[in-house]
């Protein structure tokens, strides 16, 4: 046999023989009945998404309501200063919204092009910090602009950061929680391999080369007879046997290639081809050859 060495997301065979490093399931493969265990695509993060469409909400509407229903009982206002928005400025706002929107279109475009196994793709752990940012940039600015004298949203540098703060922790609170939840399925699992990821200065060469693995670092890699899961420190990513294509060892990936890099250094990973993805999956365990040795072992099994 032959081994195969990730190249630009194309796999060369190398001359050194080193045992089985792709396997390929046949037509009449037999599946583990995956909808009816643990092991099963996770389902998309709705509590990250409500928080997300929240604060969409707050950048669209948010200047045309402060000039629409402003209550001078709620806040200080001085009314020489206060004047209704004019016709440029509904525009304005309107053109605001509708480029808010088309950046929760891209959101969504981002987060549905993440692979299906991790239970938080990095762009939910980003949106509702951006959409947030843009919700309070707008209200500040329009609030400076009427010259409202409000106690809140006035565009200081500690009432932003502190604003920034609570929606980042929440959000990370939601994923963490999410996180969890996904681990407690797994709490009857009968590990045989479970081992930390390796990590080196590679990684930021990685990061470089692909700004991905800055969002997703693994922390520890296990692998049971049913498939292997993935635990970072805000996501984990179960990945069964049953949809797993083939194996492989990259040992010096050639980057940027295509791919999920699940991993904390750029040589030495191991290599999931998945039935259903385009691009494979790339992960660091602290042990790559037994790891790997022990996925193709599995991945035959389920061959025949």
């Amino acid at each position: 046999m032959c081994r195969e060495v990730s190249t630009f997301g194309r796999y060369f065979p190398s001359e050194v023989d080193t045992g089985i490093l792709g396997v390929r399931r046949g037509l009449y493969a037999v599946k583990s009945n995956v909808s009816d265990s643990v092991w099963k695509r996770v389902s998309w993060p709705w509590e990250i998404e409500f928080l997300t469409l929240l604060m969409v909400g707050c950048a669209v509407a948010g200047p045309l309501l402060l000039g629409s229903f402003f209550d001078p009982g709620i806040t200080e206002v001085d009314p020489e200063a206060y004047r209704p928005l004019n016709e440029l400025a509904v525009r304005q706002s309107f053109l605001g919204g509708a480029f808010v929107l088309l950046l929760y279109v891209a959101h969504l475009y981002w987060a549905s092009s993440t692979t299906e196994f991790i239970t938080v793709s990095a762009s939910h752990l980003l949106a509702p910090t951006l959409f947030c940012v843009t919700a309070y940039l707008r209200i500040s600015h329009h609030n400076l602009e009427e010259g409202l004298t409000q106690t809140f949203f006035n565009g200081v540098a500690w009432e932003f950061c502190l604003v920034l703060a609570s929606i980042q922790g929440l959000t990370w609170v939601l994923a963490r929680n999410r996180m969890n939840r996904c681990l407690k399925h797994f709490e009857g699992e009968r590990w045989e391999i479970s081992e930390k990821s390796r990590a080196d200065l590679s990684h930021l060469k990685l990061i470089l080369a692909r700004i991905q693995p800055l969002f997703y670092p693994p922390r520890r890699f296990r692998a049971s007879r049913e498939g292997i899961l993935i635990e970072g420190f805000s996501y984990v990513a179960p990945i069964p046997f049953s949809e797993i294509e083939r194996v492989f060892m990259a040992v010096k990936p050639q980057l940027p290639s295509p791919g999920t890099y699940l991993a904390r250094t750029s040589h030495d990973l191991v290599g999931l081809k998945l039935f259903e993805e385009a691009d494979p999956i790339f992960i660091s365990p602290e042990e790559p050859v037994a790891f790997h040795n022990y996925c193709v072992d599995r991945v035959t099994v389920l061959s025949y």
